[in-house]
């Protein structure tokens, strides 16, 4: 998940250069987004067979790292190519349409993945291919994109230029560039790239999230395997920071991002503790359906579905309400709160919580999440230049997927921290290492039947305080960043200057 978040700064580093670049003696290139898109496409394509076609677990991580990269781009691809084919204020409805389809496949992956998985595990990989082609030879041979307007004034300019005379009356293959331009073009594009920075951020993040994963569990916390992954990641990141504000623009995270204003600030921190809060509640409620209500795998995809369905129709409804009065935070305050309430709620789960209950938290989160995650892309396209707004897309998406990789791993130290604790309350003559080491799916067939019932009331526990622990206190976080978004008419906004110091950015979010 980390890697796939970080690698959608490589796609935006690659389309911003595409878009902004202004040299003299290079050449036009039209449709890049089209171009990476169809790139990262086939990136996804080849990932998914490579797992297909694995024969090693190893091959299986090389196949799903490939599709993570890829699945990484396409989604930023999509929002950028809506940039350019739509303006701002009417862009909610769209993205809110895109990110209802991402609902739509939290719940679908796992039913239809399960069902093929009864088949063979290698059609979970192989079902993509047909889908992705027929998106590509779409994209290749029917759908055409048209030029931003940034691009057209270049071309406008360099046929001017050459041909001294009305850029209307130029023929169009003047200048169709060559084969060997092309790759002088590209060659440019991928020097441009900040692929130090990348190293270094993507190592920081192995590391760290390999000590908050072993610690508590493989190795202790105080140990010097666990403080030395912790620190060294920690390290790396300083480091990564200190090197971009020495490249400056050409950063991997330009810091111009963030000398926009505060409301850019926000945005991230809003992303990813209101993203982070999200994936704990995916990530640890199926765990509760299963093992503490008994439900088969299959089972507790289909009890998600209040979830989905709510954030859905939540996600197209506020795309519209935005759309119409062209203000984004009161949406944003309202999903977030019903976000938080929800949270409160899932802290008073009990293996005799009824389904009605259960189903109306879930509703109530959904709404809140569908009504706050494409806003994020909303709020950040009205605050960066037009030139940035990929960049800007790839930050609050890269934010949302590092938030979420990194506070998984922070629930699971929660959940095997407390659960000692609770198994004293519950049920002391189990052994709190064997049960972790178990899992809850499987625990009714190790556990004797006098103790089970204090089990469950210990992991149901322990679940509580992941819920109470993290994502109250995520949501809740989300919340009070989300009020310093400012308070702007997206119908009026204009794109923020190539260049703005803090001052005059501050001055434009009131």
């Amino acid at each position: 998940m980390s890697v796939a978040g970080v690698c959608q700064f490589v796609l935006t580093a690659s389309q911003l250069r595409h878009a902004s670049i202004d040299r003299p003696g290079l050449f036009h290139l039209p449709s890049t987004n089209k171009s990476t898109f169809i790139t990262f496409l086939f990136i996804f394509e080849l990932g998914n067979l490579v797992a297909g076609l694995a024969v090693s677990s190893v091959m299986v991580i090389v196949g799903r790292a490939i599709t993570g990269i890829g699945a990484s781009g396409i989604l930023t691809g999509v929002t950028a190519i809506i940039t350019t084919i739509r303006p701002l204020e009417k862009r909610p409805m769209l993205i809110g349409i895109i990110m209802g389809g991402v609902a739509m496949g939290q719940v679908g992956g796992p039913l239809i993945g399960g069902a093929l998985a009864q088949i063979s595990w290698r059609w979970v990989f192989y079902i993509n291919l047909p889908f992705g082609g027929i998106v590509m030879l779409l994209f290749l041979f029917v759908i055409r994109l048209p030029a931003s307007p940034k691009q057209q004034k270049q071309l406008e300019a360099m046929a001017a230029h050459a041909a001294n005379y009305d850029p209307t009356t130029v023929p169009s293959n003047l200048f169709k560039p060559t084969i060997r331009q092309k790759l002088a073009f590209y060659k440019a594009q991928l020097a441009r790239i900040d692929f130090p920075g990348f190293v270094c951020f993507a190592a920081g993040c192995a590391l760290f999230l390999m000590g908050l994963e072993w610690g508590g569990t493989q190795y202790a916390w105080d140990s010097a395997t666990v403080i030395g992954l912790l620190v060294g990641g920690s390290v790396l990141f300083v480091i990564f920071g200190a090197w971009s504000v020495h490249l400056g623009d050409r950063a991997l995270i330009p810091p111009r991002l963030l000398r926009y204003g505060r409301i850019n600030v926000f945005c991230g921190v809003t992303a990813l503790t209101q993203a982070a809060s999200v994936f704990v509640l995916m990530a640890y409620l199926p765990i509760w359906f299963q093992g503490i209500k008994g439900a088969t795998p299959i089972m507790s995809g289909v009890m998600l579905l209040p979830t989905i369905i709510a954030q859905l129709a939540a996600s197209i409804l506020c795309g519209f309400l935005v759309q119409k009065t062209g203000y984004y935070l009161p949406e944003i305050l309202v999903g977030n709160s019903l976000v938080s309430i929800a949270s409160g709620l899932f802290t008073t789960f009990t293996p005799s919580t009824s389904t009605g209950q259960w189903i109306g938290f879930q509703i109530l989160g959904g709404v809140g999440r569908g009504f706050v995650m494409q806003l994020l892309i909303t709020v950040i396209q009205a605050n960066v230049a037009a030139a940035d707004i990929p960049l800007g897309v790839s930050y609050v998406m890269f934010c949302q997927y590092f938030g979420g990789a990194v506070f998984i791993c922070a629930a699971r130290t929660v959940l095997t921290s407390t659960i000692g604790a609770e198994l004293l309350k519950y049920a002391p003559n189990v052994d709190a290492d064997l049960v972790v080491a178990t899992g809850i799916t499987e625990l009714r067939k190790v556990i004797p039947a006098g103790d089970i019932d204090g089990v469950l009331k210990a992991y149901n526990a322990a679940l509580v305080n992941v819920a109470k622990y993290l994502q109250l206190a995520l949501s809740g976080t989300a919340l009070v960043s989300s009020s310093f978004l400012g308070w702007r008419d997206i119908r009026k906004a204009q794109p923020a200057p190539e260049k703005m110091d803090t001052e005059q950015a501050n001055n434009q979010e009131t």
